[in-house]
């Protein structure tokens, strides 16, 4: 038997085979429900596709409905685009200024000096404070020295007081010191009359400069060595006259030796 149910827009075809042993009430009944299954068919296939694809099937009579998963998202193709990675810019290190650190010390040692002229030779101690300025290869100084003259009579004296400053330029442990001061300088003359056992004293204030130039070893010790050459200019010639006859002189330039030891603080 073949139950045909046809639209104006579908037509659904079933076929029923029975057996000749089948009841013809049996057979009845058969094509009646393959008819309203295909009446059912068709009406839920007219409800898709007039429903919208986002909305989910009718449920059953008589059953409860559930939700959906949501499906996952299909995979892409399309590859999301990479952030662009910023390379640090190289930085370029200044370059660093040598050190120069600040520090303080005293100085003590001896000198001798001869003047230029033939003036007799003198020697004596000198003692200064030196500071090494900060971020700098130079230094500040002052100093105070003492001389006195090689011979007894007429005897000369020295009195020295200097502020100055110089540079420095440090050699591994090996230091090079060039320095220079201005002084105010108290000679002072002593000279005993020919024909008497009078002693007659004279003095003078002087404006001077002087430079001096020494090594310094070890540089970065706490206790150093110093030895070096100096220079000195005084503003005028000095010169001692007993009963009008000339006895001694001091020379305006003189050249000497300079020792010393070096205490940093």
């Amino acid at each position: 038997m073949v139950v045909q149910l046809d639209t104006s827009s579908h037509q659904l075809t079933r076929e029923l085979v029975f057996s000749p042993r089948d009841p013809e009430l049996q057979r009845w009944r058969t094509a009646g429900l393959t008819i309203a299954t295909m009446v059912d068919e068709l009406r839920i296939e007219r409800e898709e596709q007039s429903t919208p694809a986002s909305a989910p099937p009718p449920t059953p009579a008589g059953e409860t409905p559930t939700e959906t998963p949501a499906a996952p998202p299909e995979p892409s193709l399309t590859a999301a685009p990479r952030p662009l990675r910023e390379h640090p810019k190289p930085r370029h290190r200044a370059a660093e200024a040598p050190r120069f650190p600040s520090r303080n010390a005293l100085e003590t040692g001896g000198l001798l000096a001869w003047g230029l002229d033939g003036a007799t030779p003198r020697g004596g101690l000198y003692a200064g404070g030196l500071h090494d300025m900060s971020r700098l290869p130079a230094l500040a100084l002052v100093r105070v020295a003492y001389q006195v003259s090689s011979r007894d009579q007429p005897s000369l004296s020295w009195f020295e007081l200097g502020l100055g400053g110089g540079a420095y330029l440090s050699l591994s442990s090996f230091r090079v010191e060039a320095l220079g001061a201005l002084e105010v300088v108290r000679i002072m003359a002593s000279a005993r009359a020919p024909t008497s056992s009078a002693v007659d004293d004279a003095a003078a204030w002087l404006p001077a400069a002087i430079v001096v130039a020494r090594g310094v070893w070890p540089a970065r010790g706490a206790v150093s060595g110093s030895l070096g050459l100096s220079g000195q200019w005084m503003a005028r010639r000095v010169i001692v006259t007993n009963a009008g006859q000339e006895v001694a002189r001091s020379s305006p330039y003189s050249v000497g030796l300079v020792g010393g030891i070096r205490f940093v603080l």
